[in-house]
Order: C-alpha cells, then structure tokens, then sequence
C-alpha cells in the first residue's frame, strides 16, 4: 500500500486516515508501510523509524520554558530553560505564537543552563532534525534564532554559509612592545559591517609611530532575523604590522602579514586565481583579473581564494603570484535544491479526471489541477480546482477526486522521465468511508484486524439463538451455534459450563470453576457426591500433585484495606492488619481522627470490633486490653473505655487480632495434620505508597523502593499478631519506585503482587497465618511518605502430601 501525506489542513487525507482511524480503535499504529498527520501538531510519523521529523506546514516556531506544559518560564531563548516547544504552522507569525498550549514540549536533560543551544538541520522536503548542545555538531546543522521562525524549505545540509576574515589594527607609539591579543568584536552581514574589539580599530590610525594587527574569522548566521554575529574563535597573537615615521635606531622594521582575500560569482567553482598585488602602505589590495575585493550577491554563488602576503617594508606593494588557494564557496545563494516527491495528495478537480491517459488534453489537465494553488479559484474559495501549489515531480501521487461526483475518483503518478501521468490503481484505497460492498475480494491478508463486532452468517450479536456466529469486543463474548471441535489440548478460562454429554479427548486443562451437570462420581477414586465427596485412600501413588487438587484449605479474599499507614517511617516494618492515624481527638470514649476508619466485623481491615487500640504519640493514654466498641462514621468511632486522659492531637494505632470464632486478622489460615507437611499457597494483593520527593539527586530524580515480606504465625486462640517476633520469614520481594522528577506535586504509585503456588514446609502439625508485611526505604534524594497502604490481598492454599 502506498504512503499518505497531506499538503493543507482544509485537504485532510479525508480517505485512508479515517478508514484507518476506525478501523484501529484509535491505535494510531499500523503494520505497513504507512504514514500518519497530525493536523495540531503538524507532525508527519511512518512507521519507518528515521531520525528526521516530517511536517506538514512550512514553518517551526521555537519557544523555550521551565515547565512541562509550557506555563513558566515562557521565552525565546533557552538560557536556563529545561523544556523546547516546538510548533509548527503554514505562517512564520501565527496568532498562536504567544500561547505554551500550542507547542509540543520535551524535555532536555540536565537543561540547556548558559552553554547549550539548539542546533537544527533541514534536509528538504520540510524534513528537520534537532541537536542540543554547546557546540555546532557540523557543518550542516545551524543553530537556532531567539524568535525567528525555522524555514523548512532551506536547505542547511547543502547550504554554505558566508565566512569573512577580518583584521582589527591596533596604533601605538611604543613599537617594541606588542599589546594584549583582543577579545569581542562584531560583524554586520548584512549591511557588511565590521565592529573592531575595543580599543582596536578597523584600519591604520594616521597619527601613530606603530600599528599592530589581528585577525579573525566570523561566519554569517542562519535566518534574515539578526546578521550581526561575534568572531567564532579567538584572535591571532598581535605582530607589529608596520611604523609611520622614521624607523627607530635600535631594530629593524616588523614583518607585517595579512591574508588577502578575494571573491568571484559563479554556478561552478571557478579556476585558482593567480596574479593580483596587496599594498601594506595602503592596506588595500588589487585583485586578480574577473575577480573582486568585495562578495557581490548576483544569485550565483559566490566563491572565496585567500593568499598569505608578508613584508617587512610598511609601504610594500607585494605580488601575490599563484599563491592563492583553491576557491571554495562563500555563500549559500546557490541553487535551490529539487523538493521532494509527495506520496499522495488530495486535489480536486472541475472535471471528471476518468479517461484515457494518453489523451495529451487530459495529461495536461493533471497537471495544471496538481499545481493549481491549495485554497481554490478564485483564491480563498475552494472553488476547483483545489490542488498542492506544486509543479509536479517524478514520484507524486495524488487522488483526483471530481468536485461534482466524488465517487469519479482516478489515482495518478508523475513519471519524470516522459513527462506524463501513470494509473496507481490497486496501491491505494481511496474514499470517504468504505461504502457497504464497495471493497470485495476472495481473501484479506492483514497482520492486525481492529473490529467492534464480528459476525458470520445470519448471527445477532448478543443473541445465543441465532444461526452462524459471532463475537463482541465490549464484552468478549462470543457464540457458535454449530459444532466446535477442539484439538488434543484445550485450555479452558475460570468458568466452564458442560452439558448433558460430553466427551473429552486428549488433554484437557480446566481453569478456576467447573461446573459439570450435578454429582461427579469415579469408581475406586472418588465416594460420595457433592459436598461430601472425598478421594479414597491409597489411590494415587505419586511424588507430585496438581497445585490445589487435594485437600484445599483456609481461603480469604478482600478487594479492601489491610492495612494503612499515615506518615510512614523508613526501616520500619508494619504489618497486616495495623493502622497509624495522626490528629486524632477523644470526646469521652468516642475517638475521632482526621484520617478516615473503615471496617465491619467480619470482612473488613483494619478498624474490626474488637480490636486492640493505644496511643503511640501526643497527649492522652488508654486502659489497658482497650478496643475497638463500635465504628460510628468514616473517621470516628468509639472505645470499650475512655482515655485516662483526654486525646489532643494524638498518634493512635489500632491492631488486628485473632478471634476464635471469626479469624478476624488478615491473612491465608492453612492447617496441618502431621509434621514435615507440605503446604503449596498463593497469595497476591496491591500496595500504594504516596510520597514526595523534597531532594532530586544531582537535580535529576529521587526513588525508593517497597520491600514486601510474607510471613507465617503459629494460629493461638486470641493472641494478638503485631511483630515479627513469633513467625518466621518465607518470602520475601522488593518494588522499585518510579522515578520521581519534581519536589511540587505528590506522587501515588500502586503495585500489584502476586505469589503463585510457593511451596513451605512446617515442621510440625497446627494451624498457621500467613500474611503479608510492607517496609519503606529511599535508594536516591530525599523523600517526605505521607502514606503506605495494603489495599488488597488474596490468598488460596493446599496441604500437598505427608513426607
């Protein structure tokens, strides 16, 4: 399939991108050769990876700023910013020029500070590639304008630019000894102007005994905007160059040098000069023949060769001879490059572009409608013909669409080599919406199909009665009415519904429910049905068992909170079933905290009835063996007695417990029968830490890191599970958090945990808890945690065999 490009915004690919848009959800990514426009960003991306940013507008305006969106530090220089906006428009001065929400932002790392800039190079075919650095890269990037809008249609890859030698005199009436080597300076290249460093000039003063010279190179500047630039490198050490008046007594006169520079307009670089004279008395020179003093601007382009004179007479009138060096170009008026081939564009035409191609009326309509301007006629209508502004070259495509009729729709390409339009039938697929029956064909080869519905036969979707088949996205349900045969293996999701025969052969894995008909009964292996089946003793003889198969435990699931920190520390390891609230008040034994509580009696953590409660910090102290009475609102509840003395901005902590009748602490409640058992369990569940970085390291970024213990206790019939101090560690995992590049905003991170089929061995018989614990610790910069939370856990296990 051929690529797609568009040349104006009001002649969108109205076609191909929106058939592609809906056919992909949205995706915006397709196998294939393919291209894509973005008409806010002007972003033209393929799927070829390339280092150069296609556009589909002339202009790239540039702004600088401090904030990811734009909205601090908005300028047009880069000096101490950290993001680029880059927005690209058919004008260099669109009305949006001025608004940060218009630009597209990244990042620099590190920032630009005071020595980085950005640097650009323009390939044609409104290509651009972006450099950032403190130095040009090579000769064809250049460096970016505060201001000044980047023109896409300059070339600065095969664009020379402008390079003068200039020398400052500096006038002395001490000849022997030299001043210091100068610094600064300017040169106008546009109005050809030279600025001397300070206290030097730029020529020989009349009243001195002695005169020294320097020298230096400027090159011109990309854009019209500003000409005037600095010397790109440092002054050449200061030599006495000559003397007016009468030589001194005690020395001979200095050697004066001067690189002699002369110029010469051409399309190709001309022959190595030769002959030519440069006087030092009157520091000008006489150039060789048909070449000049001065570069002249003629649209050819204009091409330097200097010579290096010496005299150590200060009134010389020194021969150059063939001294001169081979010409290289000066400027970058050369020819403008060929722009490149458009992929395919969208013209409209007056008349039906359907016919015979031969016809040399009809080739010469083609083109005259692809050049004709891209707002109509007149102009500003868009009156056909609607074309590209373009005079066609080799390679251009386009969809000739007739204004009146827009199914007479032809595909073109421009042939160089004869001059003439060529069909492109069958490379594109072309319209406003693909029309029902419009596109026919016995087979459709795609990697990727993106469909809403798909629906075979005389299926209705939704409806488990009709004939054929169909399947749904929203809710990945699917039904086939006739027979569906399944090879040797056939893995089966949670849920499995058989009817009243089936017969399975092969393999056959079946996920987390099946429901087969009523009762399930096995001869030899199973007895009984229902909930009191039980699998025989001594019948299955082997060293390995399926995760679950046999003798399924204690199970618990909550999508709730297990446990919830305010303000945790590093280095401490909180555990299930625990929450710290700060700020909490007493108003006799009704406790009240500006953190919210939640929780009933059975199935929820961590505030239960029940629950033990003291005071960790501030003013007030509980009875002992206090706990939780009854939970009245979201952040309040009250006591089985009243503080001795009355809570005032205190740190309270709330404890789960173990409840012989309810098992009220979080946690998988596994039993064994012998010593050495083996107990295969799972358990999964969500941790969320919010925090705030207050240090970046090195100014970049801060992170930290989640470790996650799980731990088993001996089951004690209302015991209290608060440390570590009776269980034993038999898993642990650590998180790392993202990284964390501002100390403005607050960042809440989740992460899900899942544990699945880990084998443990207890050494000996009794029932066990095994839950879950969670510490916190910085690995880079400084973080303030405002919060660390166990919002979920689940958890399945199976005693697996005797040793």
């Amino acid at each position: 399939m051929s690529t797609f490009a568009v040349t104006d915004s009001s002649q969108v690919i109205d076609a191909l991108n929106y058939a592609l848009s809906n056919l992909g959800q949205g995706s915006g990514s397709l196998t294939g050769n393919v291209l894509t426009a973005n008409l806010t960003t002007g972003v033209i991306t393929t799927s070829t990876a390339s280092n150069y940013i296609s556009y589909l507008y002339r202009y790239v305006n540039i702004r600088y700023a401090t904030a990811a969106d734009g909205s601090t530090g908005f300028s047009t220089s880069p000096t101490n910013a950290t993001y680029y906006g880059v927005q690209n428009t058919a004008t260099a001065s669109p009305s949006t020029l001025s608004n940060p929400a218009s630009y597209q932002w990244t990042r620099v790392t590190g920032g630009f500070g005071t020595t980085k800039f950005l640097f650009y190079s323009t390939p044609g075919g409104q290509q651009i590639q972006f450099y950032i650095g403190t130095t040009q890269p090579s000769n064809s990037f250049a460096q970016t304008q505060d201001g000044v809008a980047i023109d896409l249609t300059f070339v600065t890859a095969t664009s020379t630019l402008p390079i003068v030698v200039l020398t400052a005199f500096y006038s002395s009436n001490i000849s022997n000894i030299a001043p210091a080597t100068p610094t600064g300076g300017t040169y106008d290249f546009g109005n050809l102007i030279f600025t001397a460093p300070s206290t030097w000039g730029n020529s020989i003063s009349s009243n001195s005994t002695a005169y020294y010279s320097s020298q230096n190179t400027f090159k011109a500047p990309t854009g019209t905007a500003n000409l005037t630039v600095g010397p790109i490198g440092p002054w050449t050490t200061p030599v006495l160059t000559g003397q007016i008046g009468a030589n001194g007594t005690n020395g001979s006169n200095g050697v004066s040098t001067f690189t002699y520079g002369v110029y010469y307009n051409a399309n190709s670089a001309p022959t190595t000069p030769s002959g030519g004279y440069w006087n030092f008395g009157t520091s000008s020179g006489t150039p060789p023949t048909g070449w000049s003093n001065t570069p002249t601007p003629s649209g050819q382009t204009i091409y330097i060769s200097t010579a290096t004179v010496s005299s150590n007479i200060a009134t010389a009138n020194i021969s150059v001879g063939n001294s001169w060096s081979t010409p290289a170009a000066y400027s970058g008026a050369g020819q403008q490059g060929q722009r490149g081939f458009i992929p395919m564009a969208y013209v409209l035409t007056p008349s039906t572009p359907i016919g015979n191609l031969a016809n040399v009326a009809l080739q010469s309509n083609l083109s005259t409608w692809f050049a004709a301007s891209t707002n109509g006629t007149p102009p500003g209508s868009n009156t056909a013909p609607v074309g590209t502004g373009y005079a066609p070259v080799g390679g251009d495509t386009a969809a000739f669409t007739y204004s009146s009729n827009t199914s007479q729709v032809a595909v073109y390409t421009f042939n160089s080599g004869n001059l003439l339009w060529s069909n492109a039938d069958g490379q594109v697929v072309n319209g406003n919406v693909f029309v029902t029956g419009s596109v026919n064909a016995s087979k459709l080869n795609a990697n990727d199909v993106y469909a809403l519905n798909i629906i075979g036969g005389n299926a209705q979707v939704g409806n488990n009665r009709s004939g054929g088949f169909w399947m749904q996205a929203s809710t990945g349900d699917a039904h086939m009415a006739g027979n569906v045969y399944i090879g040797n293996s056939a893995n089966i999701g949670n849920l499995l519904t058989v009817g009243s025969n089936a017969t399975i052969g092969g393999n056959l894995i079946i996920g987390n429910n099946a429901y087969i008909g009523g009762n399930l009964t096995v001869a030899g292996l199973i007895s009984g049905n229902g909930s009191g089946a039980v699998l025989n003793a001594n019948t299955v003889t082997t060293t390995t068992v399926v995760p679950q198969s046999l003798t399924s435990t204690d199970f618990t699931q909550t999508s709730l909170t297990m446990m919830d920190i305010v303000a945790p520390a590093t280095s401490t390891v909180y555990y299930a079933g625990q929450v710290i609230s700060t700020n909490c008040y007493s108003s006799g034994n009704t406790i009240t905290s500006s953190d919210a509580f939640t929780g009933d009696f059975l199935n929820d953590y961590p505030v239960m009835l029940g629950q033990p409660i003291s005071v960790i910090s501030g003013t007030g102290s509980f009875a002992a063996n206090t706990t939780v009475n009854s939970i009245l609102t979201g952040n309040s509840f009250t006591t089985s007695s009243s503080p001795t003395v009355a809570l005032s901005n205190a740190t309270i902590q709330t404890l789960g417990t173990q409840d012989p009748s309810v098992r009220a602490f979080p946690g998988l409640y596994i039993t064994t029968t012998a010593a050495n058992q083996i107990v295969q369990y799972s358990l999964g569940g969500e941790i969320e830490v919010d925090c705030q970085a207050t240090v970046l390291l090195g100014g970049e970024f801060a992170t930290g890191q989640v470790d996650l213990f799980v731990y088993a206790y001996d089951y004690i019939a209302g015991s209290t599970i608060l440390t570590n101090t009776t269980g034993n560690t038999i898993y642990q995992q650590s998180y790392s958090l993202p990284y964390m590049y501002y100390t403005t905003i607050n960042y809440v991170f989740t992460q899900t945990f899942a544990f699945p089929g880990v084998v443990y061995q207890f050494a000996s018989p009794g029932t066990y808890v095994i839950t879950a614990a969670l510490g916190i610790q910085t690995l880079n910069g400084t973080i303030k945690y405002n919060r660390l939370a166990l919002s979920a856990l689940t958890g399945s296990g199976t005693v697996l065999k005797n040793q």
